[in-house]
């Protein structure tokens, strides 16, 4: 049994370091709207927004959030894409997400190796730099206030509330435009057919070992 347990951890892991550097599925996608303005991301200018992943039992890898952002205004910090958990406001840190810096408005893909996400469970994007707004600021992109939904969902996925913060701690309501952003993320398979492909591995390896057996008593 603790070979068995320990191979369907082996077979998540690669299914996870697989999935994690393809775009996946747009599960949460803010994008379409047209943009209306920004808010500005500066040291003294943090900005969050929340979600909710979906009802997928496996839970789901993330592959890349994609932000869209206007150009940067004057000398501009290092902007910091970080990824948190917490239920109403961003708590503990899980990774500080990789990407190219914005120097032209555009959509921007930024991504952590292998990040699993449970179902049903609340996360947060985080955007800070290492300059105050005074010296020059990034600008997280708003859309314009149409009819309909603010977000395209599937499975499940909810949208969150939209914060911001002078120093990363103490939050609150920023405004009622969401933030654009999409979250791409590929579903993880059910524990049933992880245990399934794990039994397969386990097939292999025994009769791998008793080939060699044979082979060693020839």
């Amino acid at each position: 049994m603790k070979i068995k347990n320990t191979l369907i951890n082996l077979t998540l892991s690669c299914f996870a370091s697989v999935v994690a550097y393809g775009q996946g599925t747009l599960y949460f996608n803010g994008l379409s709207r047209p943009s209306d303005g920004a808010t500005i991301v500066a040291s003294d200018s943090w900005r969050a927004v929340g979600f909710r992943t979906g009802t997928n039992e496996g839970g789901y890898v993330l592959n890349s959030i994609q932000l869209l952002m206007s150009s940067p205004i004057s000398s501009a910090g290092l902007l910091s894409v970080t990824f948190h958990s917490g239920a109403g406001s961003p708590g503990a840190n899980l990774a500080t997400l990789t990407g190219a810096e914005p120097t032209l408005a555009g959509t921007y893909n930024y991504s952590s190796a292998g990040l699993y996400m449970p179902p049903m469970t609340v996360f947060w994007v985080v955007l800070t730099t290492d300059a105050p707004a005074s010296v020059g600021y990034h600008q997280w992109s708003i859309p314009q206030d149409l009819p309909g939904p603010e977000y395209d969902t599937i499975d499940g996925w909810l949208g969150g509330a939209f914060l911001g913060s002078v120093n990363g701690v103490s939050w609150s309501a920023e405004r009622p435009n969401p933030f654009q952003f999409a979250v791409g993320a590929t579903a993880v398979p059910e524990p049933s057919a992880i245990a399934l492909l794990s039994g397969g591995v386990i097939a292999m390896l025994m009769s791998h070992r008793r080939n060699k057996r044979k082979n060693i008593g020839k």
